[in-house]
């Protein structure tokens, strides 16, 4: 539970790690959560091969550890609360590791990603096939939660297309889209 509670800020964190502005000044990128830091040179290669095995690692290898933990058989009484709800009788109990990759991918793009066009691009690359996994296998027991988690994910995408036809610095104070690109007020990912 403890690692499932982690994931997400573990993966922002490695995300974070990997984040450079993606214009240099005087021909180095640096990091944007120091700018101090020259993006992969000395100790930051260092941090940024740690940053890429934690993604590797939990990223993709929870999720998939997973599946495999709740595909089969009768699962630990602990990990009901990942699957409550999913059709089991349908075996779509490891469903809950979609949504986590799902997560990962939308925070990488909005993180990764340098200009808002490609973050959309990015965006849908991930949302799409969410979208036609979630209208083909209708993964929950009640259909009410089936169309609300369709909705859901069709909302965001309208919103990364919406974000994506204002122009730059539209409705904002201060120095525009660029200033915070991906960040919120907090300085967390706009993403999900």
């Amino acid at each position: 539970m403890v690692l499932y509670v982690m994931y997400m800020p573990l993966v922002s964190l490695g995300v974070t790690a990997l984040e450079c502005y993606d214009r240099p000044v005087g021909g180095r990128r640096y990091l944007r959560a120091d700018l101090s830091v020259p993006c992969f040179e000395g100790q930051h290669a260092a941090v940024a091969v740690g940053a890429g095995a934690l993604l590797a690692v939990l990223g993709v290898g929870f999720p998939v550890g997973l599946v495999l933990a709740l595909r089969g058989g009768k699962p630990a009484p602990s990990l009901r609360f990942l699957f409550e709800g999913f059709d089991e009788e349908r075996g779509l109990r490891w469903w809950e590791a979609l949504g986590l990759l799902r997560k990962m991918g939308l925070v990488m793009a909005a993180a990764l990603v340098p200009d808002a066009a490609s973050q959309v691009a990015a965006a849908v690359l991930v949302l799409a096939p969410a979208l036609w996994a979630q209208t083909r296998f209708h993964p929950y027991r009640a259909s009410k939660f089936n169309a609300l988690e369709t909705m859901s994910i069709l909302a965001m995408m309208f919103d990364r297309h919406r974000l994506a036809a204002v122009p730059a610095g539209a409705g904002r104070r201060g120095g525009g889209a660029r200033a915070d690109r991906g960040r919120t007020s907090a300085g967390g990912p706009r993403w999900p």
